[in-house]
């Protein structure tokens, strides 16, 4: 396992989020600070001017402080460690929690342009960025999370259709047309950003991943797929169709993806220009519904790690 605590660059910028934010459940672009927060706390150590304090307490704000620590860990580590530019969603980001980049960036530098919350539509929309950040950094490798936010964040219940009465259904049948569509739109996505990058870098090496068998919650602690699974009728009587769902749409989502892969792969000569971490059963406690703890975050890491070293 790879470091699980949080590189020096970004330490105090998690503590400082750890210690102003209410509850970890509630983390989105609605204030959620502990009651009496005084934001002037810990600020100067985090690297935080009073002037920025305008931002608020939101994720825009979080995402922000966050990849500023890292900007700074980069600009002293580019010279001395092998360079890769990382895009992605809160499992390359995360602002409460040592994540996959803070558990790779003692071995690597790293060019973080992740965003907590962000969709893939938005990554497409930051392909020229991404595409800049490879050349400016002078950098052949792209470390690329998404896809999690679009099937299982806040839309997650949009995916679902009701528990049918009779009992009588298997986790696919509850999937509805519009998830089918979001899928489709995701992997076809994916697709059109790898035509994007590889037509500018013919180098370029791009490493993946699936997700794990997230875990629905309940109340408060179930912001994302347990609140959506019980307003279709799936309480705590439906335990073990609650998961099924869920793994459900893990499966189709990494079995397609390491699919899209393997055709792009073919369709280039047969190198592997694509590469995918697996993710599946690594996963043994979690932070929250959705995102492995350090300890976890850093196994998933050490298998970033192993594709890594197979391309250095």
């Amino acid at each position: 396992m790879m470091n699980a605590q949080y590189p020096d660059e970004v330490s105090s910028a998690k503590r400082y989020l750890n210690q102003h934010y209410a509850v970890k459940s509630a983390f989105d672009n609605r204030t959620a600070l502990r009651e009496g927060a005084d934001l002037t706390l810990g600020a100067a150590e985090a690297g935080i001017e009073r002037e920025d304090l305008h931002y608020g307490m939101g994720l825009d704000f979080a995402n922000w402080l966050v990849n500023k620590r890292r900007e700074s860990r980069y600009q002293k580590s580019k010279n001395r460690l092998p360079k890769i530019v990382a895009e992605g969603d809160s499992w390359f980001l995360h602002p409460l929690v040592s994540d996959i980049i803070d558990n790779l960036s003692d071995t690597y530098a790293v060019k973080c342009l992740a965003a907590a919350g962000d969709e893939f539509i938005q990554m497409i929309e930051a392909q020229d960025s991404i595409s800049s950040a490879l050349i400016e950094e002078d950098s052949s490798i792209l470390l690329l999370s998404g896809g999690g936010n679009d099937l299982l964040g806040d839309r997650f219940v949009n995916w679902l259709r009701e528990r049918p009465s009779d009992g009588a259904f298997t986790p696919t049948d509850i999937l509805n047309e519009d998830y089918s569509q979001m899928l489709n739109k995701v992997l076809t996505e994916y697709g059109n950003l790898f035509d994007h990058l590889f037509t500018k870098h013919n180098k370029l090496r791009v490493i993946t991943h699936g997700y794990d068998y997230v875990i629905p919650r309940y109340g408060k602690e179930g912001k994302w797929l347990g609140s959506a699974l019980e307003v279709r009728g799936f309480d705590s009587r439906y335990e073990n169709e609650r998961r099924g769902i869920v793994r459900e749409v893990v499966n189709q989502f990494n079995q397609r993806l390491k699919l899209l892969a393997d055709d792009f792969n073919s369709r280039n000569g047969g190198k592997e220009r694509v590469l995918v971490v697996s993710g599946l059963n690594v996963v043994q406690s979690w932070y929250d519904e959705i995102h492995p703890d350090a300890e976890n975050a850093g196994k998933i890491a050490e298998l970033f790690h192993e594709k890594l070293r197979s391309l250095l």
